[in-house]
Formats: C-alpha cells, structure tokens, sequence
C-alpha cells in the first residue's frame, strides 16, 4: 500500500494490556502487595516528596518484575541491555561537567529513591512481609530499576513503559525480530 504519512497519523496501537505500569493487571501479586504496602500508611519514606516517592514505586515494582522468573513480564525486562545515563555518573565526573540540570536530576531520580529504598532495606515491618525481598533485593538491582525507567519510560496518564516500542529503541546482545500478519500476504509481497 503506498499511503502518505502525514504528522498525528495513527501508525500503531498497542493494547493497554502490553503497557508496563503501576495499574498492570499482568503485576505479579508481589509487586501489587508492595504497592499496596507503599500507598498505605504504614509506609513513612525517608523523602516523601510526590515525585520521588512516585518514582520509588515503580522502581521498586520494577525490580520486584525483575527479580521474577515467573513475572509476565520477565522476558521483555531481560531483553533490555544494560543501562548507561548520568544518573550512574560519579560525583567527581558530575562535577566535572558542571551541569546543575544533571545534578538536580541525579538527586530527584537516583539519589532520594535509593535513600528510600535502603530505608525499605531497614523496615522489620517491611521485611516481614517480604521476606523474599530482604534475600534477592540489592542496591545494584534496584538502581538498574531506576536507569531503566529514566531511559526507557514514557509519560501518559502514569509513568508507563512500552515494550512494543522498545523494539525500536534498543540495540546490544538481544535480536529482536517482528512480523506482520495480514490476511492477503500475496498482496504485499
């Protein structure tokens, strides 16, 4: 078919259903269990600032997805390459580049959350309940969270992920391959 493309064409839908965010119904029911605990108000964050502490969440849905062999969504967070982004900068080399912009967004980003999590890391109450957490959870796999979101999320109505269009945003060790069906394939051949 030979259709111009115009600006705000429509060229591809995808179901809310293939999109990674805190409403998933695809969630394991430990990362729902831990939004549930980090929404209530047993949960006291070191930094409660709304931004850092929406973030938090879904870093720590993310990690708890990725920590999941049996997740749905395991085999799109294992695609992914590893992530590269100033929020991995030491302080020496954010210095160095003398960016108040990357600073302030390491500190909102990376550096809060992470205070955030250790202080999860130190909550028995927390601990209790996820117990599994406190065994496979590490600072590492938790700031991979981060970096992943910062590079790879998408903002809608929520913070979302879209592994569709991941397809088209990464390279590395994975190959990734796609194909279209159509009922006439002789038509486009």
């Amino acid at each position: 078919v030979n259709k111009r493309v115009h600006r705000h064409d429509e060229l591809v839908t995808v179901p809310a259903s293939a999109i990674f965010r805190m409403s998933s119904p695809h969630l394991s029911t430990r990362s729902k269990r831990l939004l549930q605990f980090l929404r209530s108000d047993e949960y006291h964050p070191a930094n409660p600032r709304e931004t850092v502490h929406t973030f938090t969440e879904m870093a720590m849905v993310l990690m708890s997805e990725k920590l999941d062999p049996d997740s749905h969504w395991a085999a799109y967070l294992d695609m992914l390459p590893e992530p590269s982004c100033p929020a991995f900068f030491s302080k020496d080399e954010l210095t160095e580049l003398q960016n108040p912009v990357i600073s302030f967004l390491r500190m909102t980003f990376m550096d809060a959350p992470l205070v955030n999590f250790q202080t999860l890391m130190l909550d028995d109450n927390f601990l209790a309940r996820f117990p599994d957490l406190k065994r496979d959870a590490r600072p590492g796999v938790f700031l991979w969270s981060i970096a992943t979101i910062l590079q790879r999320s998408h903002t809608w109505e929520e913070v979302i992920m879209i592994p569709f269009v991941d397809l088209f945003n990464h390279g590395g060790k994975h190959a990734t391959s796609y194909y279209i069906t159509h009922p006439h394939p002789s038509k486009y051949a």
